[in-house]
């Protein structure tokens, strides 16, 4: 691989970039310094060098590389290799710090036979049980979902109510939701460029269950320290795998703004057997995308099934709605030979 292209991959891995220009001056944000909604920083594709006009920060590839916690290779080293290297990385998670790391005996006490709402309800075999580390505490009635960080260090279980009471999901003390992605343990070695990325962590584990890697960002709307870590895994296409709801619809917008870079797909959903419009509007002003606006909503009754997600759909339909996934972002990405 050239220079060029060596360093043309560590700014799509490392930065986020805004601009590429031709003459291989593609301006990027700033990952040093607070919001940089304006790209400030320069970097060179060429000479692998780069300066942020904002913060006065800049330097070399490797430096770049190395001040975000990576591992910098030669340019020699093919991109297969620089992936496999992602295990060594140290990935600097707000918030990592502060969770202590567990003993894997600490599952123990949420073992034992599985709970019916992960066999019954959810419909998962012992495989992905196993996998996933799911649990029950029978103490205050709550399973339990082991959470790790990339390096796959037990930090704690997601506990996920029983009873109809909100939040229906409580995640350990110092949790940081919006620098984490669950299920980043299973990527982390760089083998995979494409996920599937839900809202939840059930529906990431349905959808891995039923063949498509997949993520969770814990919500309907994924934070800027997410994107900066869904590039530092390797990762470059995504499969927007929202729930088929008006929350679903806002987070797949918001994704796109979000997410510059990657290519972008989303599921098309049977529209003869799902409705993504649980209410409509009566008083005859809003469409669809501004139908929170109206005061005198309806509930929908099209007989179609409403407030659909991943997690309650078969695995054979899951991987069909995966596979023929449509593009919404993003451009083709240039395939690059390896160095021999």
């Amino acid at each position: 691989m050239s220079e060029h292209g060596r360093f043309e991959e560590i700014a799509e891995r490392w930065l986020d970039v805004v601009n590429r220009s031709s003459s291989g001056e593609w301006m990027c944000r700033c990952p040093f310094h607070g919001e940089d909604n304006t790209p400030s920083l320069q970097f060179n594709v060429n000479k692998g060098l780069w300066i942020c006009f904002v913060c006065e920060e800049g330097g070399s590839a490797k430096r770049l590389v190395k001040k975000l916690g990576g591992v910098y290779s030669d340019p020699a080293i093919s991109t297969q290799m620089l992936r496999q290297s992602l295990d060594r990385l140290r990935l600097n998670l707000k918030g990592d710090k502060s969770v202590p790391v567990l003993d894997e005996k600490y599952l123990l006490r949420f073992g034992g036979i599985p709970h019916e709402y992960w066999t019954d309800e959810r419909g998962f075999d012992i495989a992905t049980i196993k996998k996933w580390g799911l649990g029950y505490n029978p103490i205050n009635d709550r399973c339990t979902i082991a959470y790790r960080n990339p390096r796959g260090q037990l930090l704690g279980v997601i506990e996920r109510r029983l009873d109809d009471q909100f939040p229906r999901y409580l995640y350990p003390k110092g949790f940081d939701r919006t620098g984490s992605l669950f299920g980043s343990w299973f990527v982390s070695d760089g083998t995979s460029t494409k996920v599937a990325l839900t809202e939840g962590s059930t529906d990431a584990i349905q959808c891995d269950a039923a063949g498509p890697i997949s993520l969770a960002q814990f919500g309907n709307s994924i934070s800027a320290r997410q994107v900066t870590l869904l590039r530092r895994l390797g990762i470059r296409e995504v499969v927007l795998f929202y729930d088929f709801d008006l929350g679903g619809y806002k987070a797949i917008q918001q994704a796109r703004e979000a997410l510059t870079g990657f290519i972008l797909r989303r599921p098309q959903w049977n529209q003869d057997v799902y409705c993504w419009q649980e209410k409509l509007c009566a008083c005859g002003e809003h469409t669809p995308d501004t139908i929170y606006k109206c005061q005198y909503k309806v509930p929908c009754e099209c007989g179609r099934i409403h407030k659909m997600d991943p997690g309650k759909l078969r695995h054979k339909e899951i991987q069909k709605m995966y596979d023929e996934a449509v593009l919404i972002g993003g451009r083709k990405w240039r395939t690059v030979k390896s160095a021999r």
